[in-house]
């Protein structure tokens, strides 16, 4: 498992990405919540295909923490969580990711109470604990938030229904737990839902939980009905194999969109990718598709401007991928513009790209009332707008979350001269083995 804080930057050498074939990850989100989930039952788990990346390494250290054993090998993880014991899981193990604090949900349903530590994660807007903490009192759960970790407690948890003011999937993921273990059954109403989300329901299926899900009138959510296991029933040896990452595929595709050779993308949810693919096809990307394979071929000609990408959660284009693709935009010719309604201040990356030699005006533009993720009550998004083509330039930079620093890095492979990074830490985050996957793309690049 590759260890956070060795190193602290990359060096990319510029004009290096020439094209060529990478594979795609298993699923860092999905790892975020599966892998917390084996605290429930008392069983032994074998997780397959599990992403090498710094957040898992942190879900693993709670988890042994915890009392669990746990061996990783060639992406394969094997949990034995039979002898699990509650005790506070201080800030020091949660900080590093935000998918650690869905212990706090699993140990009050297994244990009847937890102490927690605040979550890390990007720096990317707010993502508040609040609404956790709601969710679970609707479910008979006393909550205090102390300064930096929270206390639970509960005499018995009741199914009762709940309803998601914004659509966060931490929030989501943390009633879910507590709902396994219930008394009676829980129904969230305007829950987020995607391919992740959905690999978290098919696991805890296994673990004998009834999850019903309906879509709901807006198709960007679903009603969640959880009937709880009997806690009496036991578990045999739970085998699972995790998703492919889309956001991991979506950064090679975008890649694709700026090599000057064909980038073929092995295993991608490509039905995860198609406004990704819309988005690329429409500024002149050729994209072939086979099976869950994908070859992405940029035009001979500059790309043309996408006049608004608009990203959130599903079925809009992720936000995640916002940061990655406007390093593609600013090598069109024209102006094009991102709206993101997700969050509030994923900019961190603008910056250092103006000093890269791109082109961007931020502004905020009106949005019909609802469609904020995390204000639906406000009517003014965020948005930049990105000047193309422009002829990037060598920098020293970082960023305070994932996607951000990919984009530097991306940035770096193709502007002249050498661009450093002092972000690794992040990339390591999201990315596995990321130094020989840039090099199956002809990218050049070392850890300092």
């Amino acid at each position: 498992m590759t260890t956070p804080g060795a190193n602290v930057s990359i060096e990319v050498t510029g004009g290096t990405l020439r094209g060529g074939e990478v594979l795609v990850q298993g699923s860092k989100n999905a790892a975020q919540k599966v892998l917390p989930l084996t605290a429930l039952v008392p069983a032994e788990y074998e997780i397959a295909r599990v992403p090498d990346i710094a957040d898992t390494h942190a879900i693993i250290d709670v988890l042994r923490h915890l009392g669990a054993l746990v061996t990783y090998s060639d992406g394969t993880c094997l949990i034995d969580t039979r002898d699990l014991a509650n005790q506070p899981v201080p800030r020091a193990l949660t900080q590093p990711a935000t998918g650690t604090f869905l212990f706090a949900g699993v140990l009050l349903a297994r244990f009847g109470s937890s102490e927690v530590g605040l979550p890390g994660g990007d720096e990317i807007g707010a993502r508040p604990v609040g609404l956790h903490l709601d969710l679970l009192r609707a479910v008979g759960t006393f909550a205090d938030e102390l300064e930096d970790s929270v206390t639970l407690r509960s005499p018995s948890l009741v199914g009762a229904p709940v309803k998601m003011p914004i659509p966060s999937t931490g929030a989501l993921m943390s009633i879910v737990a507590a709902a396994c273990l219930a008394d009676g059954e829980t129904v969230v109403e305007r829950a987020p839902w995607d391919t992740d989300i959905e690999a978290a329901f098919v696991f805890l299926r296994m673990l004998g939980v009834g999850i019903a899900c309906t879509a709901h009138a807006d198709d960007r959510y679903v009603d969640v009905t959880i009937t709880p296991r009997d806690r009496g029933a036991t578990a045999g040896r739970i085998h699972f194999e995790l998703p492919a990452d889309r956001n991991d595929a979506a950064t090679w595709v975008i890649a694709g969109a700026l090599a000057r050779e064909p980038v073929a993308i092995v295993g991608a949810p490509l039905s995860d990718l198609e406004p990704l693919i819309a988005v690329l096809e429409s500024a002149g990307c050729t994209i072939a598709i086979e099976g869950s394979n994908a070859t992405v071929t940029r035009p001979r000609e500059l790309l043309s401007p996408v006049e608004t990408v608009t990203v959130g959660a599903s079925p809009l284009l992720h936000s995640d991928w916002a940061q990655v693709l406007s390093v593609a935009l600013s090598q069109c010719r024209g102006t094009s513009r991102i709206v993101d309604t997700m969050y509030d201040a994923r900019t961190s990356h603008l910056e250092p790209l103006a000093r890269m030699g791109m082109t961007v005006r931020r502004g905020e533009v009106t949005v019909p009332r609802g469609t904020l993720m995390f204000d639906p009550g406000g009517e003014r998004a965020a948005s930049i707008e990105i000047d193309g083509p422009t002829a990037l330039r060598s920098t020293r930079a970082a960023t305070q979350d994932v996607r951000g620093s990919m984009a530097l890095l991306l940035a770096g492979s193709i502007a002249a001269g050498h661009t450093r990074i002092d972000s690794l830490d992040q990339l390591r985050r999201g990315y596995e083995h990321l130094e020989a996957r840039l090099g199956r793309l002809g990218v050049e690049c070392r850890v300092l």
